[in-house]
């Protein structure tokens, strides 16, 4: 999915949504990484800064989605809050979305799955918008660089200049390798897995996005949740708790 096509979707599903970093961790300071697959959507129910888990939408049978939407309707019957009060409440009810893709570290060269912060990922998708940015189907031909500020946790994204349009090296390449990397199959894993914890039944089509880049010669078959998959191999056991960095099978 190309950027654009992901930060639109996020306004419908997930309206006003935030976003916040997880598996590939931006840290203090510079970052620089270069995007090899499209995007995908992700968005997670906080509370007290603590995840409930991901969101697989109000349509879908979230309960913390139905919960919220009772819950806004007693925020804005009350009348002892004032308007900004109110926005404050109904501000804390959000879900923060985050766009995934999988990404080559700069810093080590290794593959990282990568949950990319909304203000970065409008950043690319102005990019995105711009001829003057090169793009290879859905993904930027060019390294980024991301900035942050810890104290306001800003984000500030520039473009690699001197990677503008060389595309993938031999060495990016080679790294690849044969390996499947499909983040919309990973984001709809973690939808199920919240809907199995809440007693619903979630299902989706899931459609593989692929890069001419790094498409594999031999058929590809289906396979079980296999959201960073070497050719040849079985898939990696999914995770039964909350992603952590360790749970990344790389």
């Amino acid at each position: 999915m190309k950027i654009n096509e992901a930060l639109e979707q996020s306004q419908e599903l997930y309206p006003s949504g935030g976003g916040q970093t997880s598996f590939y961790e931006l840290l203090d300071g510079e970052n620089k990484f270069r995007i090899i697959t499209g995007f995908a959507v992700m968005a997670k129910h906080w509370l007290n800064k603590q995840p409930l888990g991901v969101c697989f939408g109000l349509a879908k049978g979230c309960p913390i989605c139905k919960a919220n939407e009772e819950k806004k309707k007693e925020i804005v019957a009350r009348q002892d809050l004032t308007d900004d009060e109110k926005f404050e409440e109904l501000n804390k009810l959000k879900q923060s979305v985050s766009f995934v893709c999988y990404i080559i570290d700069r810093v080590d060269n290794t593959i990282k799955l990568a949950e990319l912060p909304y203000s970065v990922s409008k950043r690319i998708g102005e990019w995105e918008k711009d001829t003057e940015y090169p793009f290879e189907g859905d993904v930027p031909n060019f390294d980024i660089k991301v900035t942050r500020d810890v104290k306001g946790r800003k984000y500030s994204t520039d473009v690699g200049i001197s990677t503008i349009g060389k595309g993938l090296s031999a060495e990016d390449k080679e790294l690849i390798g044969e390996q499947i990397l499909n983040p919309e199959k990973f984001v709809n894993h973690m939808k199920k897995k919240s809907a199995k914890e809440a007693g619903v039944e979630y299902t989706v089509e899931e459609k593989v996005e692929q890069l001419p880049e790094i498409q594999v010669e031999e058929e590809q078959t289906d396979a079980p949740p296999d959201f960073l998959q070497p050719a040849g191999e079985p898939a990696p056991t999914p995770p039964d708790e909350e992603v952590t960095k360790e749970d990344i099978p790389f």
